[in-house]
């Protein structure tokens, strides 16, 4: 009974262990082999055939992850599924959209090289994030714990020469703050825990109208950028192969999550009411995607190359984003040097102040 009920678990977990496993550098080297058989002229079938072969060592790796991968992928595919469907459980649940967008183009392998190129963006976009936010978040905890170890190491030392009850001033200011600091340190250690942790799992599922007040926020903002950029690509690539703006929003919606569902629900509603692309994103609110990309595309949606236009501006504007995010990034690091700089000064300036006191004292 009970291995009955496991069984599924395990499974579960296997999956998404490979799918771990299966990250962004193995996404992309998949992706690429099979645009690049596509250009040299194989059908998608074939070239999934020669991925799988090569994959697995004409069938004798079975235990390695690509190999379990691109078996499960393979034998999708002979029973009937979708490409997108296939691959669906082993990638982000953006990539499957876009795969089960572009499926039926016949400019399959240019919309993933196009998707491909995006993506690569948006990891520089996260990796330059990580590592801007990691210096001042690196410099605001050794402020921290500046002000903490004061009062949990040099003021207890200092106390034996002149009682802490009697500091007075910037001294015992300083060890008041400190003290603060120190009694709070695990719920402070608990919080930059919980907090990214919330916030990423919101990114996708957070749906109500305090959301457009967050995405103002830069961390917001960025899964903002994103997930129109995604939109906009899929739009370009579904108008393309003939779908009007109105089909390919109700293409989109099944496969979107929470957060771009409630977005484009109201988008379709404007749109109903006789609103092109461009004025329905303007009406909903919050900026999404991008205030600026909105008013381009009311001018854009009179244009007769309109599904390439879109399809150029999802690539501008996450450049574009990046360049806004490090200047904000930038000036956060300055206000974070500064107070630590401002710290180091008021440490030294309450052992001065203790200095005085305790000479006084005699």
């Amino acid at each position: 009974m009970n291995g009955i009920t496991l069984f599924p678990l395990f499974q579960t977990l296997e999956v998404k262990f490979l799918k771990m496993q299966f990250n962004f550098k193995l996404r992309m080297k998949f992706y690429h082999e099979l645009i690049a058989l596509l250009n040299a002229g194989y059908s998608r079938g074939e070239a999934l055939e020669v991925i799988w072969r090569l994959g697995t060592n004409e069938g004798k790796d079975t235990k390695s992850t690509l190999a379990r991968i691109y078996t499960d992928i393979r034998l999708k595919l002979q029973n009937g599924l979708s490409f997108g469907e296939a691959i669906r459980q082993w990638v982000s649940h953006d990539d499957y959209m876009i795969l089960d967008t572009i499926e039926d183009s016949d400019e399959f392998a240019t919309y993933l090289a196009r998707y491909c190129k995006t993506l690569e963006t948006n990891r520089k976009q996260n990796n330059s994030l990580a590592g801007l936010l990691g210096y001042p978040v690196l410099l605001v905890t050794m402020a921290y714990g500046v002000l903490a170890y004061f009062s949990i190491e040099i003021a207890p030392e200092l106390s034996r020469l002149f009682p802490i009850e009697n500091w007075q001033g910037l001294a015992y200011w300083v060890f008041s703050i400190g003290n603060f600091l120190a009694l709070i340190l695990p719920g402070v250690i608990c919080l930059a825990v919980v907090v990214p942790l919330i916030t990423i799992l919101s990114f996708p599922r957070w749906s109500s109208d305090l959301r457009y007040h967050a995405d103002k926020l830069p961390i917001y903002s960025v899964y903002r950028s994103w997930t129109g950029a995604v939109f906009l690509q899929s739009m370009g690539c579904l108008m393309s192969s003939g779908l009007s703006a109105m089909e390919a929003i109700g293409k989109i919606i099944p496969n979107a999550n929470p957060y771009l569902r409630d977005r484009l629900e109201m988008v379709r509603y404007h749109m109903l009411d006789g609103d092109n692309l461009g004025e329905a994103l303007s009406k909903t609110g919050g900026s999404w995607p991008d205030k600026t990309v909105n008013l381009s595309l009311r001018i854009f949606c009179q244009a007769p190359d309109f599904p390439k236009q879109l399809l150029v501006i999802s690539e501008n504007m996450l450049e574009e984003r990046r360049e806004i995010l490090n200047r904000n990034i930038m000036m956060i690091r300055s206000v974070s040097f500064i107070i630590v700089f401002s710290t180091m000064l008021v440490v030294v300036g309450a052992m001065y102040d203790i200095q005085s006191q305790i000479t006084s004292s005699y």
